[in-house]
């Protein structure tokens, strides 16, 4: 990873590497962690239970809402109970996985070092169980939990805007600096742009005079937007009210429908995940089919050797 040959490996290739990497060492740490802080045998067994009970948990509701980036830093562990905590949701919605560079094809996080620190049958015993009791009643329940979620949608604070144009960018930007500073970037070739544009009208006379007005009027609004878009740094980051005022009064009325095309999309993905029917699969799956197709996309090599460095898979 230091050099960026890994990266530049095909797929086999990786995969490869990552199970030698895997084959050096036992990832015992977690589950030796809560053994030793526990401070007795009846501790230690309650601690492992909660580990296993949260993560399953967690990791369905996660999936539901599209959580990504679970890299360590965002799971915490509580001393008291081992129950996992997650921090950081940011990156909800699955805008992980449809980034062009270093995307999470994984639904939670799973590695080998969760699975060790679980009971003795690992991810096949009461971590499917309760898994597939939650996942059971989230479907059960799914038009309360879509009516909850669809809140996003005519929640004028969200900012469905920057997702679309990473979206549509695309690109490195969007794995190293981040859609804030790509935004930034293209308000200064927008600058360039419009000195260009200047400098090209120059002495048109009077019969330029209309398609320059026009082009300048189409430019001010361009960079209007652009403006609105390098305020926020991160896709859901909610506005002050000083910018939506700003924004209500320097701006012209933005088409709702535009705005909300993706979280539109959004809101049927969530209805496939909750029907059985989020693996392009016309007929709905069970509670115990989707809970073990999403088992073996977690645990895959093929998808875990894909990622990037900091997402530590290799534990």
């Amino acid at each position: 990873h230091s050099n960026g040959f890994y990266d530049k490996l095909p797929l086999m290739g990786k995969m490869e590497v990552f199970e030698r990497t895997r084959a050096q060492t036992r990832g015992e740490e977690l589950a030796k962690m809560l053994f030793l802080r526990s401070s007795s045998s009846e501790v230690w067994l309650s601690k492992r239970t909660n580990f296993t009970k949260s993560a399953a948990v967690t990791s369905i509701a996660g999936y539901i809402l599209g959580l990504g980036d679970r890299h360590p830093n965002n799971l915490m562990i509580d001393k008291q109970s081992g129950k996992i905590v997650h921090i950081d949701f940011g990156d909800c919605w699955e805008v992980c996985q449809t980034r062009t560079k270093f995307p999470e094809n994984v639904p939670f996080r799973m590695t080998r070092m969760m699975v060790k620190a679980m009971e003795v049958a690992g991810l096949n015993g009461s971590f499917r169980s309760d898994a597939e009791n939650v996942m059971r009643c989230l479907r059960q329940n799914k038009d309360s939990v879509t009516a909850m979620l669809e809140a996003f949608v005519h929640d004028p604070l969200i900012s469905w805007r920057l997702m679309a144009e990473a979206e549509a960018g695309g690109g490195e930007e969007e794995g190293q600096g981040g859609a804030g500073e790509r935004v930034g970037r293209e308000y200064d070739d927008d600058d360039d742009d419009d000195d260009e544009d200047d400098e090209s009208t120059k002495g048109t006379g009077e019969g330029g005079g209309k398609s320059t007005s026009s082009k300048e009027a189409a430019n001010m609004k361009k960079k209007k937007q652009m403006r609105r878009l390098s305020k926020r740094s991160t896709p859901f980051r909610r506005a002050s009210s000083t910018e939506i005022q700003d924004e209500d009064e320097d701006e012209a009325p933005v088409d709702k429908e535009e705005l909300n095309e993706l979280a539109n999309r959004t809101l049927i993905r969530i209805n496939q995940k909750l029907n059985g029917t989020d693996f392009k699969n016309e007929a709905a799956l069970d509670v115990s089919e989707q809970v073990d197709k999403l088992i073996r996309q977690a645990t895959s090599t093929a998808n875990l050797c894909v990622l990037f460095q900091g997402w530590c898979s290799f534990w």
